[in-house]
């Protein structure tokens, strides 16, 4: 997928829902595959206004402004992502939430286990939340090329700011862990949202795919598995 238009036109972009793979409990507004690339600058990659998103799975591939921007907040799972934010990026934030007011009546966020490699200058920040919304919980993620992975409020657990050397081949986005990478086994449990459950269930798969992961897998820090020296 190629954004080619002009601000204005970009934040109209909707990504395209490639592949499907099985999730825990889908809502409205749910991306369970999701696998954009090659987005010229200028808009927000994925837009959604809508009061549930779910978006497990997805590798995110870009020059774009926000990778996800959920403007008016809502009830969102961004579960076992990878995300990459390329050099030419406009914007230091990889995923906004409430930026233009929390006009969703529910308000809660669940960023986990994503892995978050940033390309742009080392500014910004992995997550940004504005208002003051009642639930964030930011558990298990990587990041790289940013030190900070959370500007607003919410709850940050055992997220891990990272190098790329602990990828097996990050210039050619290869970003399984090498066993010597700290994330290795470093993951905890990250509970439930009321009955739904935070934990990955999921890896991605190149092209476009998923691999169940592993039963009674130790949970890594980030999205992606263990893969090579």
């Amino acid at each position: 997928m190629r954004n080619q238009g002009g601000p204005e036109d970009s934040r109209r972009v909707f990504p395209t829902r490639v592949g499907l793979a099985p999730v825990n409990a889908p809502e409205p507004g749910t991306f369970d595959l999701l696998v954009p690339h090659e987005v010229a600058v200028g808009g927000h990659e994925f837009l959604d206004i809508g009061p549930s998103k779910h978006k497990p799975f997805c590798f995110f591939l870009l020059n774009s402004s926000y990778v996800i921007d959920l403007p008016n907040g809502g009830r969102s799972y961004i579960i076992g992502n990878i995300i990459h934010h390329g050099p030419h990026a406009e914007n230091g934030v990889a995923v906004s939430y409430a930026a233009e007011g929390a006009k969703n009546t529910v308000q809660e966020l669940y960023v986990v286990n994503n892995t978050y490699i940033n390309e742009r200058a080392a500014s910004g920040s992995f997550l940004h939340v504005a208002g003051t919304p009642p639930v964030v919980r930011v558990i298990n993620n990587i990041v790289i090329g940013t030190k900070t992975v959370l500007t607003g409020p919410g709850e940050s657990t055992n997220n891990l700011v990272a190098d790329p050397s602990g990828f097996v081949d990050a210039p050619h986005y290869d970003y399984r862990l090498t066993p010597r990478s700290p994330a290795l086994g470093a993951g905890i449990d990250p509970g439930k949202a009321g009955d739904f459950s935070l934990a990955p269930t999921f890896y991605y798969r190149q092209p476009v795919g998923a691999v169940t992961r592993p039963v009674g897998e130790k949970l890594n820090i980030g999205a992606c598995p263990v893969g090579g020296v």
